[in-house]
This record gives structure tokens, sequence and C-alpha cells, in this order.
């Protein structure tokens, strides 16, 4: 009596909510993909209870519960088809996963089985039929219109390098403008000695020149 009170108490007792759609949003149109998801609660358990290890009196070490989710397409007149599964591992008395997989290419109905299948006792399988309205493809989002605004009117990304050298000359013209009266009467007058200066040089270079031929004829001179 002992023994059988202690299996009842660890036997799994389950019920499961499983939904099909897209997620976050309210239809399913053609072509996109799906996310199953599945609530399970362990009613044997209760509120901040986990599950205990298997009764398996012969087995040589502790055995945890494992679960599977199986996702299957059943087609009309023909047999099921996988399209998703996943393994659980939580203890919780409360637990929820998500499988996510492709969707129907064309518009339909299409009906699916979510099974929940668990590794250590036989003949607890619980499975749900869910039947899925796949609507019309949706149309694709256009891109923004200040997207192709900015790629047309040399915004942010539309610079070229004849925007550089303007922008590098008006720099240059407002920074001439910024002087005052004195530092542009001191420029000027800067510029002009440096144009005397060279013509200086050039000139005492010539001068130079008409002395030397001067003085080799006045010795051609004196030895005649």
């Amino acid at each position: 009596q002992e023994e059988l009170e202690r299996v009842c108490k660890v036997f799994p007792l389950l019920d499961i909510d499983a939904t099909i759609g897209v997620k976050d949003e309210d239809g399913v149109g053609a072509g996109d993909a799906l996310t199953c998801t599945l609530k399970a609660t362990r009613t044997n358990l209760e509120p901040g209870e986990s599950a205990q290890p298997v009764y398996a009196p012969r087995f040589p070490s502790p055995l945890r519960e494992k679960w599977w989710i199986f996702v299957t397409f059943v087609p009309d007149n023909q047999p099921p088809r996988l399209v998703s599964f996943k393994p659980v591992d939580s203890q919780e008395r409360e637990f929820e996963e998500e499988l996510t997989f492709r969707g129907a290419a064309e518009p339909g109905t299409y009906k699916f089985e979510v099974v929940l299948k668990c590794n250590a006792y036989r003949d607890l399988d619980l499975s749900q039929v869910i039947a899925v309205e796949v609507g019309e493809k949706l149309p694709e989002l256009e891109g923004h219109p200040t997207d192709s605004e900015e790629d047309n009117d040399g915004g942010m990304w539309g610079m070229d390098d004849d925007d550089d050298t303007s922008d590098e000359e008006s720099d240059a013209e407002d920074g001439a403008a910024l002087l005052t009266a004195s530092q542009q009467q001191k420029r000027e007058k800067r510029l002009q000695g440096k144009s005397a200066s060279n013509d200086v040089v050039v000139g005492s270079g010539s001068d130079s020149d008409s002395d030397s031929e001067d003085e080799s004829k006045e010795g051609l001179r004196r030895r005649k």
C-alpha cells in the first residue's frame, strides 16, 4: 500500500495548451514562419514543487523525467509529416516551450498535431490538433521615403569631392574676410617687400656682370 501511494505521488499528470501562429502577429500569410507555443502544467504537483525522480526501482541510478514535443502536419488522405520536435528537460510544475518551422507556401487551411511524449512512462502521451488558416502572402515593406531622399539630395551619404573642395575654398575666403584692416595692410606690405627683394637680387646680378665685362675690355686695351 505504501509503495502504491508513493508511485501515485510521483506519477506525472499533465495538462497542455498549444497554439500555432506567427509570433507577435494576429494573422498568418503564405510563406510566414510558424511558431508552436506549448504550455504544460503538472497537475499532480503543488505550486512550488518540482518533479521527483521516476519510479524505476530496478534502474541502476536515479532517472529524471524527460519529455519530447513533436509537431506533425496532417494532410488529408496522407500520412502525417514531422515538421519539428524538441526535448524538454524542465522539472518544474509549469513549463513553456516554442518551436519554429516553415509555414505553408499557399493559402488554405492546414491541420497540425502537437504531441507531448514522456521517455519514462508509457501511455502518457498528450496531443492536441490545431487548424491554421493561411491567407494571402503579405506585401513586403517598401523603403522609407527619407532613405531615397538622402541618397538623391546629397545628404549624409551623398557627399562628393567637389563639395569638399568648395567647402575648403569657402573656408579660406571666410578666413581672409576675418582679418582686420590693419592686418590686411601689414599683409600687403609684407607681400610688396618680398617682391621688391626679388627685384633687387635680379638687378644686382646684372650689374656685376656688366662691371666684369668693362674690366676685361680695359685690360685688353692696356696690353695693346
